[in-house]
């Protein structure tokens, strides 16, 4: 048995607003943008609060994209 992802995917999400982070939500990622320390900083306060709820387990996994040649923005994204 599998427990559903969207109810910690949501609380993850609120999180990292309330960090004042851009998110976009796809199908299967969610796309932060935002300066890389508020990023990690929004990382680890919802991990630690996913546990602090219970969650056992966490897996993430961090694709970070930056580039120094052009500001990227996540209208420029399609998820």
């Amino acid at each position: 048995d599998q427990p559903s992802q969207r109810k910690p995917v949501k609380f993850v999400i609120n999180i990292l607003k309330e960090h004042n982070l851009q998110v976009q939500v796809g199908p299967t990622c969610t796309a932060i943008e935002g300066n890389i320390s508020q990023i990690f900083t929004a990382i680890d306060a919802a991990r630690r609060r996913l546990h602090a709820e219970g969650v056992q387990q966490i897996e993430m996994i961090l694709t970070i994209t930056s580039r120094a040649d052009k500001v990227l923005s996540l209208t420029d994204r399609q998820l």
